[in-house]
């Protein structure tokens, strides 16, 4: 620690060089400092800050942090930090005047235990002043996959608030989980994009996040899941329906057979919108799509990896026809497009996933379908009597017609009748289950 002019009265300048996590020094400072003894006052102006993150032993870290579990800390930091003070005032009543500012550069951080990849390419800016701290800028590179963003945090030293606005783009979930090597887990790949706005306050972790509040809007690119053929467990728990597992196994031709064979799924679309309140994520809505199904539905998570799923599960119109034509009572569970629509829920915690198929509304489905088409039927073959009684009326007059028309032909598309437009407007409502 050095001094230059040293005064009571005047402002005066100060070089230090100290020593944290190190046995030599690692840490400098440089600049001006004023001590002003009757009014009880300290001031620091122009004041640099300097260290290197790599000069920080971890094993120090790990003793001087023991309330840790060593999971949560580093294996390796790199970097460097530079800050500067440009004026600070302090008296006896704490801080009164404060405009700084810094900077994070060539940031990497090594935490094995709990990110599969460094995280490297840490840049920062922030400046804070008596009561808000602001990262202007942040961004950080995972693998391929970059974060970026900013943050603010107010009213610092009393009651903080948080917020934080991070975009994603590429994120591979290879360089982020550790462990799926467990059987009974799904493995997850692909990359992650979207942005996430989160809010929080407090000084103590459960408050903290018992106060998250926020929105995220994610989608996942080149996704699949290995080792899990959903369309297969889906339709395999389709049990209301004697044959149709006889009829996915033997029935069907090679090119639906090796869908139905093959280990993975892979997702040609994945997109999920959340809200963040109480704990608790709000998911909707959720977009899943691949080349042999397609899930939109809703649901819940909670920030221990817990959730439940609930949504409308469809198989695309060719091969859903196919297992009509296979098994008739199939069509009862046919939608407008001519695809087999199954009410699913799924729920598990992090990649442990189970498939439930709502049988309960799957029944009233169908029940509801059935009774539809055959009141439907009934109608339609009551008004068909009446109009055969009135073309009986009118033979004459159109004979006559006709024979004015020398061999004149008009076809014309077969159209609905009124009577008939309204008879399936008032079935549909009268027979219309809740959405799932």
């Amino acid at each position: 620690f050095k001094i230059s002019d040293f005064s009571t009265d005047e402002e005066f300048s100060y070089s230090l060089k100290t020593a944290y996590l190190n046995d030599t020094p690692n840490i400098f400072s440089n600049g001006f400092l004023k001590i002003d003894l009757p009014n009880k006052e300290l001031s620091l102006r122009d004041t640099d800050f300097s260290t290197r993150m790599s000069s920080f032993s971890i094993e120090k870290l790990k003793k001087s942090f023991s309330h840790l579990k060593a999971d949560d800390l580093p294996d390796e930091l790199e970097g460097s930090v530079h800050a500067v003070i440009k004026q600070l005032k302090l008296n006896n009543n704490g801080l009164v005047t404060l405009k700084a500012e810094g900077k994070v550069a060539g940031g990497k951080i090594v935490a094995s235990k709990k990110i599969k990849s460094p995280i490297e390419n840490i840049e920062a800016k922030w400046d804070m002043n008596e009561s808000d701290f602001n990262f202007t800028k942040l961004s950080l590179q995972i693998g391929s996959g970059q974060i970026t963003g900013s943050a603010k945090i107010k009213n610092y030293s009393a009651q903080p608030q948080f917020n934080a606005l991070l975009n994603i783009n590429a994120l591979d979930f290879n360089d982020l989980i550790i462990n799926q090597t467990n059987e009974e887990n799904v493995k997850i790949e692909g990359k992650l994009n979207g942005y996430l706005n989160l809010t929080a306050e407090g000084t103590v972790k459960e408050k903290i996040l018992e106060s998250i509040e926020g929105a995220c809007d994610l989608s996942i690119t080149d996704g699949k899941l290995s080792d899990i053929n959903i369309l297969k467990i889906v339709l395999g728990k389709l049990t209301m329906f004697p044959g149709l597992p006889e009829i996915i196994e033997t029935g069907l031709p090679d090119k639906y057979k090796k869908k139905l064979a093959e280990e993975d799924t892979v997702l040609t679309k994945a997109e999920i919108k959340a809200d963040i309140k109480n704990k608790q994520i709000y998911l909707a809505p959720i977009t899943v799509l691949a080349d042999n199904f397609d899930f939109r539905g809703r649901g819940e998570a909670d920030f221990d990896k817990k959730f439940v799923l609930k949504g409308a599960f469809y198989v695309p119109p060719s091969f859903s026809l196919r297992l009509v034509k296979r098994l008739n009572e199939l069509k009862y569970i046919l939608d407008d497009q001519n695809r087999l629509f199954i009410p699913l829920q799924v729920h598990g915690t992090g990649a442990d996933l189970k498939f439930i198929v709502d049988i309960k509304y799957l029944g009233k489905k169908v029940i509801r379908t059935q009774g539809r088409d055959e009141l439907k039927k009934l109608i339609y073959k009551s008004l068909k009597k009446k109009t055969d009684k009135q073309e009986e009326q009118t033979e004459p007059q159109q004979d006559n017609q006709a024979e004015n028309q020398s061999g004149e032909q008009q076809t014309k598309p077969e159209e609905k009748s009124i009577e008939e437009i309204i008879i399936d407007n008032v079935l549909d409502k009268f027979f219309k289950l809740d959405e799932y």
